[in-house]
């Protein structure tokens, strides 16, 4: 895999699982205290890098694992009921 391609993969993940969280891309953004154009160019896969800091961020906000992330796993994780709960799905 490319860093192309890694890139789009890693952007489809963060994505998805922020969908399956019920949140907006401005409502994630708002979690990883970054601007929200931020977060669109990293779904979008737009980075060939991103730093470890901010990996680390997504995977707690996200509630997920880094090699969902990196797409060396299917298993998104679990969204803990409290975090449905306050995003209201």
């Amino acid at each position: 895999m490319d860093n192309r391609e890694a890139s789009r993969t890693f952007g489809e993940r963060v994505r998805r699982k922020r969908l399956m969280c019920g949140l907006s891309q401005k409502a994630l953004a708002e979690r990883l205290e970054t601007p929200p154009t931020h977060v669109s160019k990293l779904e979008g896969g737009q980075y060939l890098s991103i730093e470890f800091g901010e990996i680390h961020q997504l995977i707690e906000v996200l509630f997920t694992s880094a090699n969902y992330l990196l797409g060396l796993s299917n298993d998104p994780g679990e969204i803990p009921e409290a975090l449905l709960e306050a995003v209201g799905v």
